[in-house]
This record gives structure tokens, sequence and C-alpha cells, in this order.
């Protein structure tokens, strides 16, 4: 069974996750080991929507800075 105390505690947080799919296959980042929620986990490339910022404006963003 999975330790969920880890995700508790937290304020809530706008982001946007982006899963690119090419060929059969989907383009996944590694999470740091450094990170306090799932250290070393795979997941699609995002972040943090900043205020006044839209949801696009955000996912195009992140796709820059994470790739």
């Amino acid at each position: 069974m999975a330790d969920l105390a880890r995700y508790t505690d937290y304020k809530t947080v706008l982001c946007v996750n982006i899963l690119i799919f090419s060929q059969g296959k989907v383009l996944l980042v590694k999470r740091p080991l450094t990170k306090k929620v799932n250290p070393g986990m795979y997941c699609g490339v995002g972040g943090k929507v900043e205020p006044g910022e839209s949801y696009l404006a955000a996912a195009k963003r992140e796709l820059k800075e994470e790739i």
C-alpha cells in the first residue's frame, strides 16, 4: 500500500501537464531525486501556471523550459 502521508499538507497549485505522443511512443521526463514529491518518478512535461497566465501560455512556456 502506498504511503499517502507525503501528499498531505500542500496548498493548491494550478499546473499544466503535457504528454507528447509520436510514432507510438510518449515523451516523459524523470523527476530529480531531490524533489519532495515523487522523486525519481517519470511524468509528463509541465509545471506551475503563473498568476494571470493562460493554461495554453503556461504549457508553451513549460515546453520551452523543460525540453
